[in-house]
């Protein structure tokens, strides 16, 4: 912005106070260069906040500010260079200094009102990096070049406003929610009427394969091939149902439980010979402190006299034999993990 005219005109009044100064009243002179460069630093700083406001134009505080203060801003900047023009042509007096201060104070309430808020990319960023995979879907291939075109289009532009704004702190929100709207809603009409086509394959294939374990049911655990069978008569009937239709969500959710049951699928293991010794005493430990416990506790409760100068031994052997007991039964438990 030019402002070397009033440059001028500020340097000759002070060249004018230097050199007439000793012949004219002292305090005639201080006011007169003091009020000068009043004048000038209102100029200077009107100046300066025009330049803020147009660099804050290209700052997301105004690009996604509200319609509204961007508008405000915009009548602010044109109101404050008409100041800033005409104050360089103008007599300098009171009222041109007050017209540079309001100029200046009413650009920075409307650059303070912006509301914008700073916009982020991460899920169009998302969304477009999805793009390798889902053209090599099922869907994608299914679908009609109609429905394919439009969807590279939108991907096309996505990824260029992504490319372009990916270190950009400044992204406009409306372009990058416009760009992902357009983007996801021709990936879903794709996928919503192709997708279920494909997973319902994909379980298809996953009911080929555990079905071939539909008899095995004597190798592995009881209760994990339970679980297995149970999911896989429920992927059965839900393939088999002409009735109801799924979605494509619906029917990966079967295929993962089909699988995730298969995985589980707990194999018997054989027990050895040095395992099964061990259970062989175990049992017959477990079995004799059980005897010994009912005994000693007969013998108190059919003849207490009798046995009342050794009952202290036989509460203590009750005691001894029951926690045996409890030991024999956890270690067999242990062996039937081991068997699975």
């Amino acid at each position: 912005m030019k402002n070397n005219n009033f440059k001028k005109v500020m340097l000759a009044v002070a060249l004018a106070a230097t050199v007439f100064g000793p012949k004219v009243e002292k305090a005639f002179a201080t006011e007169t260069v003091l009020s000068s460069q009043g004048y000038y630093d209102a100029y200077i700083n009107l100046e300066k906040t025009i330049n803020e406001a147009e660099k804050l134009k290209k700052s997301y505080r105004y690009i996604n500010a509200r319609d509204f203060r961007q508008k405000a801003l915009d009548g602010q900047i044109t109101a404050a260079k008409e100041v800033f023009n005409r104050s360089a042509l103008n007599i300098l007096n009171d009222t041109t200094k007050l017209n540079l201060l309001m100029a200046t104070s009413d650009l920075k309430i409307a650059m303070d009102d912006l509301d914008g808020q700073k916009a982020s990319i991460k899920e169009l960023k998302e969304l477009v990096g999805a793009n390798d995979e889902f053209v090599k879907s099922f869907a994608f291939t299914a679908a009609t070049k109609t429905q394919r075109e439009a969807y590279l289009k939108a991907y096309h532009k996505a990824y260029d406003f992504v490319v372009l704004n990916d270190s950009n702190d400044n992204i406009n929100k409306i372009l990058a929610d416009s760009y992902y709207k357009e983007l996801k809603d021709k990936k879903e009409v794709i996928t919503k009427a192709y997708a279920p086509f494909e997973n319902k394959v994909l379980l298809k294939e996953e009911i080929a394969i555990s079905a071939k374990l539909r008899n095995d049911a004597s190798k592995y655990t009881k209760k994990s091939f339970d679980s297995f069978l149970s999911a896989l008569r429920i992927a059965e009937t839900s393939v088999e149902d002409k009735a109801t239709t799924k979605t494509a969500v619906e029917y990966k959710e079967l295929t993962d439980a089909l699988k995730s049951a298969r995985l589980a699928l707990v194999e018997n293991k054989v027990e050895d010979e040095k395992v099964k010794l061990q259970r062989k005493r175990l049992e017959k430990s477990l079995e004799e402190n059980r005897i010994a416990v009912k005994a000693a506790k007969l013998l108190l409760d059919i003849t207490p006299e009798k046995v009342k100068p050794v009952k202290a031994e036989l509460v203590k052997l009750i005691k001894n034999s029951e926690a045996l007991a409890v030991k024999a039964e956890e270690a067999l438990k242990k062996l039937d993990g081991i068997k699975g």
